[in-house]
């Protein structure tokens, strides 16, 4: 199944991997960038997803706050929902 994540008030369905080595770019600033895995029947698309600036802040807090659970590559969100997700590492937050 579909996990939901809506990152700057846009719905997106998919499975998430997030790329550790891009969390922050050359200069310091926060850049979130993963991949949106989404299969329908026996297609499989991978969405690249950038986000920089206050958006990439913007995108950990939805995450956080759809309060996905990582446990054995398993997330749930509230609504009961659950996917498999390759989650290395969370972004880092803006201080």
């Amino acid at each position: 199944m579909n996990a939901e994540l809506f990152i700057n008030s846009v719905a997106v369905s998919g499975r998430v991997r997030v790329d550790p080595a891009s969390v922050r770019d050359a200069k310091g600033n926060i850049r979130a960038e993963f991949d949106l895995v989404q299969e329908v029947g026996a297609v499989v698309r991978v969405v690249p997803c950038v986000v920089t600036g206050d958006g990439a802040a913007r995108a950990m807090q939805e995450i956080k706050q759809c309060q996905l659970v990582v446990a054995a590559g398993e997330i749930v969100t509230p609504g009961g929902l659950s996917a498999r997700v390759w989650v290395k590492q969370w972004f880092i937050a803006e201080k």
